[in-house]
């Protein structure tokens, strides 16, 4: 693949995902803590209760270690 087919690429799929953020659409995988509405029984993005512990616990961790803490990658502790 040369140089121009490379930049072609990128362009697009910048392109691409700037649309997708224009009409508020997911650019990538699934986030965590959410039902996609496809599985939801609303037909709406609906918040997941298991992962949403999860996530409330990674920011308490991110608010009791202050602005600009690095958290660990896997950390094993649970609320």
């Amino acid at each position: 693949m040369n140089e121009n087919n490379r930049k072609e690429i990128g362009r697009r799929v910048r392109n691409k995902l700037e649309l997708l953020a224009k009409n508020r659409r997911p650019a990538g995988g699934r986030p965590y803590g959410y039902i996609p509405a496809t599985h939801s029984q609303t037909g709406q993005i609906e918040i997941n209760p298991e992962q949403a512990k999860i996530v409330w616990q990674i920011f308490d961790w991110q608010a009791q270690a202050g602005a600009g803490a690095r958290l660990p990658r896997n950390s094993t502790r649970r609320a």
